[in-house]
């Protein structure tokens, strides 16, 4: 199952509103976030700052509750 979670609106920057996508330290959440990026920026008018790889559960969910990040994927296996 793939979760995105979000939080918080975007900052004006140059005119334009900016996403803080970021991800947990292991490939998969890297990956999810460099495409929910990419997708963002296609779709929408918005700026994307990137901050991948930052780390384990705790560190995402204190940026996110921080304001720090807007977006990150949320992988969770199924029985």
């Amino acid at each position: 199952m793939l979760a995105i979670t979000g939080c918080g609106g975007g900052d004006a920057a140059g005119g334009k509103e900016k996403i803080v996508v970021g991800s947990k330290n292991f490939n998969e959440s890297i990956i999810l976030g460099e495409l929910m990026a990419q997708l963002i920026e296609a779709k929408t008018d918005l700026q994307v700052e990137r901050k991948l790889n930052l780390g384990g559960t705790l560190v995402c969910f204190q940026a996110l509750k921080k304001g720090d990040l807007m977006y990150t994927p949320i992988i969770q296996e199924q029985d």
